[in-house]
């Protein structure tokens, strides 16, 4: 694989991940906005902006004949909108990436954001807020990012976002469009069997009108939690949980090592947690942990959703596993597992032209360094089993643990009374 890198004159920066042995082309287009950029009455413009992007521009009058003429070239196009990056793609047969191509330039710098489908998108996204506020899983996780960081734009659950969305006008969106999509804040990127010589002339043709603009600046996060604990009685016939603890994101040096604590942990069905708590104990059907990283923060979270009956016991038990890791750490076929695990997950993901185009491009818009997966392997396979345990004596201090539950009668005395319990000795000094 050839990694390319160019600017056009407006400072719009393509990176071209190029490789034979494949007949699909994947364009992503990066923008640093999200959800954890919005503040007060802002909030949810980001999101609002993405959907109404597909309502047409000037060439193309409606949603139908954007995506009809992408699938017309074999492919599709969509976007999606995150808390530090909102993008938008094709994939498309290698044969359509000029038109794809032209069609990401034409929406994205030509939208209608016509009233009447402002108002109609606006419902839209209504309807699916009120889902995820609905879902006891999906309200657990928002609730916790709130306990994580209470004054930033992370915290704040997205589905609170309703009034704000609902006041939102055609106006906000053009002020939104002329200060955040601009060149110096956006990146292209294209994987797929291309020439460098030849993206550079199509991207040119499809992105060169975007005025340069300035970068938008990511809001600083306050390392101080709130409150630890949230519980909200709902009746629903399970109980959803979400434990988590904070890292310091893209910046914290011990980065790789938490990919790795994280497989050990929760990540698969060969991690500590699934063994324990559904295997040997059927306490949960799944049990799961996450590592999330943004700029200077992030968290390793864990979830569950059991039967009320068992959900203090489930929660102290995955407590216990959380301390357990820095008094017992990863045995040699644990550790050999979990490396294996991320590193083939990494490889893998690397088959499709899409996950190719989104590392590039992430990389080039967020990151300070540029990794290539070969690289970040190789940092993997560094991290020992005394790395795992330190990680872990750092990571799951009670101060630093917050859980958010949502399900019938939650024991709150109790949930906090396990948060506050410390762990039962130092660490392993022989490790």
């Amino acid at each position: 694989m050839n990694i390319s890198r160019f600017e056009l004159d407006n400072g719009l920066r393509t990176v071209v991940a190029s490789y034979e042995g494949t007949k699909a082309v994947t364009i992503e287009v990066a923008v640093a906005t999200g959800f954890g950029y919005e503040t007060g009455s802002n909030r949810g413009v980001s999101h609002l902006v993405e959907h109404m992007i597909f309502r047409g521009s000037k060439s193309r009058d409606s949603i139908v004949d954007i995506s009809a003429y992408v699938e017309s070239l074999g492919g599709y196009v969509n976007a999606s909108t995150d808390r530090d990056v909102t993008t938008y793609f094709t994939y498309t047969p290698v044969e359509g990436f000029a038109q794809a191509c032209e069609v990401l330039g034409d929406i994205l710098q030509n939208p209608k954001f016509a009233e009447a489908d402002c108002n109609l998108e606006k419902q839209i996204i209504v309807d699916e807020l009120r889902i995820a506020r609905d879902t006891p899983e999906d309200w657990a996780s928002q609730n916790l990012d709130y306990l994580l960081w209470p004054n930033h734009g992370l915290g704040v659950p997205v589905s609170t976002d309703i009034e704000n969305i609902e006041g939102l006008l055609p106006l906000h969106l053009r002020r939104h469009m002329n200060d955040v999509y601009v060149a110096s804040n956006m990146v292209v990127g294209i994987a797929g069997d291309i020439d460098t010589s030849h993206a550079r002339s199509v991207v040119q043709k499809a992105f060169g009108g975007i005025p340069s603009g300035a970068p938008t600046v990511w809001p600083a996060v306050d390392r101080n939690i709130g409150s630890n604990l949230f519980c909200e009685d709902r009746n629903v016939m399970q109980t959803s949980f979400v434990i988590g603890a904070g890292t310091l994101g893209n910046e914290d040096p011990d980065k790789y090592v938490l990919e790795i604590l994280n497989a050990v942990l929760g990540d698969g069905m060969g991690s500590r947690l699934f063994t324990n708590i559904r295997e040997k104990r059927g306490l949960a059907y799944d049990i799961y942990s996450g590592l999330y990283q943004y700029r200077d923060t992030g968290a390793l979270t864990i979830s569950a959703t059991v039967s009320p009956e068992v959900a203090l016991e489930t929660i102290d038990a995955t407590i216990e596993q959380c301390h357990a890791l820095s008094m017992d750490p990863p045995t040699d076929h644990e550790l050999r597992r979990a490396f294996e695990y991320v590193k083939g997950g990494l490889v893998l993901s690397m088959e499709h032209s899409s996950n190719v185009a989104s590392w590039h491009t992430r990389e080039e818009l967020l990151e300070n360094y540029k990794m290539t997966v070969d690289e970040v392997v190789h940092k993997l396979a560094e991290v020992g089993k005394r790395d795992v345990a330190l990680a872990a004596d750092k990571l799951f201090r009670s101060e630093k643990l917050c859980l958010s539950v949502v399900g019938p009668n939650p024991p709150e005395a109790q949930l906090s009374n396990l948060l506050s319990r410390r762990t039962k000795g130092a660490m392993n000094a022989s490790i």
